[in-house]
């Protein structure tokens, strides 16, 4: 990420993993998360067991300090970025961090960009500080010399350039209304989508494969049964403005079934109801949801990524020196149960 709120810098070498370039892959083995209802997805699941070979493990409830390091995270955020109140109710007269007067008269704005980069520059900052347990090496460091010196499983490049955790394919039916004179078309998400190329293939085809990114869904990949491009489908043009997730068109197609928008622009209609509703901190969220969603479509063409990267030496393995470990499991747990596994 290319900082651009003034103050902020990186440390010298500070960088996430994925910034350590080809040679140190990242490589997933345990991935331990909470018994929250969204993680109970089969797109969750199917991404990380199936896609990636990796353990998938829902914790018992209770007993954070198995998932100690999620917690320490929120912990480093809150004592190194932002102030955690020193009591339950809010802040108080001997709080040494007591906000001035100056700002209770004009509170300072924060976006969300500027949140965005300073947790950038506090979770790259870490990487690269020594800490004691570890004999005084950063965390990047002991990164780089278990590639070095250990066997590390991870998917091989061919597999892991392959991986696209968004992207999702679906086989739906090909609309062809020959009565009403309309162009052949596809119903999804409760919008048609229509391409040039469908007519060529109505004839023939009473399905097709449509391909699309879960949050981007402005347009689609069609393809034939048997592999024919059909080349990109478009939303209708009210639906084309920002691009939106399944999230976002669910929530408002839900509104307007409801007669809560009335309005030819469902995307305005929804910005409205946002705006008019922002006192809530359901509201707020959805809010932040939807803003990186519009985010992430003006910057499609303009990937940015941290410019930093540890530079290696000595011997690194190769993807021809590793071997594809089988389909892991999920561990969840069950009431009645110590550990459930599921095999998938």
């Amino acid at each position: 990420m290319r900082l651009k709120t003034p103050g902020l810098a990186y440390e010298s070498g500070a960088c996430f993993p994925s910034g350590l370039g080809k040679d140190f892959p990242v490589s997933l083995h345990t991935i331990k998360l909470d018994n929250a209802l969204a993680h109970l997805a089969h797109s969750v699941q199917t991404a990380i067991c199936d896609q990636q070979a990796a353990t998938f493990c829902l914790g018992r409830g209770r007993t954070p300090k198995t998932r100690r390091w999620v917690d320490d995270l929120f912990n480093r955020v809150n004592t190194q970025l932002t102030h955690r109140y020193a009591s339950t109710t809010g802040s108080h007269p001997k709080d040494p961090v007591k906000e001035s007067l100056k700002n209770i008269k004009k509170p300072p704005v924060v976006t969300l960009r500027m949140l965005d980069e300073a947790l950038s520059v506090i979770l790259t900052k870490h990487n690269v500080t020594r800490k004691k347990h570890l004999g005084q090496a950063t965390p990047l460091e002991l990164y780089q010399a278990h590639f070095k010196n250990h066997y590390i499983r991870y998917l091989p490049e061919q597999l892991r350039s392959q991986w696209h955790p968004f992207m999702e394919t679906k086989t739906v039916p090909l609309k062809c209304l020959q009565y009403d004179h309309r162009p052949p078309h596809i119903n999804f998400q409760g919008v048609r989508y229509r391409g040039e190329k469908l007519l060529e293939a109505a004839p023939t085809h009473n399905k097709i494969i449509i391909e699309y990114d879960r949050r981007d869904i402005r347009w689609l990949n069609a393809r034939t049964l048997n592999g024919k491009d059909l080349g990109r489908l478009a939303a209708p043009q009210s639906w084309l403005r920002f691009s939106h997730g399944i999230a976002t068109r669910q929530l408002i197609n839900k509104k307007v079934k409801q007669h809560q928008y009335h309005g030819r622009d469902p995307l305005a209609e929804h910005f409205r109801y946002l705006l008019e509703q922002k006192g809530s901190p359901k509201i707020a969220l959805q809010m932040v949801r939807v803003y990186d969603e519009f985010g992430r479509g003006l910057s499609e063409s303009n990937n940015e990524n941290i410019p930093l990267s540890i530079h290696s030496t000595d011997h690194v393995i190769t993807a021809d020196e590793h071997v594809l470990l089988p389909r892991r499991r999920v561990q969840r747990w069950a009431p009645h149960r110590n550990v459930r596994e599921h095999a998938l």
